[in-house]
């Protein structure tokens, strides 16, 4: 039982992963709109720009909200992507 939900919550870490990103650079999800889908209790980023680290869930969604709304970040075509946990 214990095996079954670990591949279950596996599937699904990858499938939000996959999602948040291509929601985020493909601009088909709205940053606010992930909220329901991060857990606060254990929610960190580390981003690729400098001063990108976030250990708040808040925190994060704000700033690319912000991002989005002043469109600081160009539309980008994911492609197919590998995600693995």
């Amino acid at each position: 039982m214990e095996e079954t939900k670990r591949k279950y919550w596996e599937k699904e870490a990858i499938r939000i992963s996959e999602m948040m990103h291509r929601g985020f650079y493909e601009k088909t999800i709205h940053p606010k709109d992930l909220d329901g889908y991060l857990s606060q209790e254990s929610f960190s980023w580390i981003g690729a720009v400098e001063g990108e680290n976030y250990l708040s869930k808040k925190d994060a969604i704000t700033a690319f909200s912000r991002q989005r709304d002043l469109q600081e970040v160009p539309l980008i075509g994911v492609g197919k992507g590998r995600y693995r946990v």
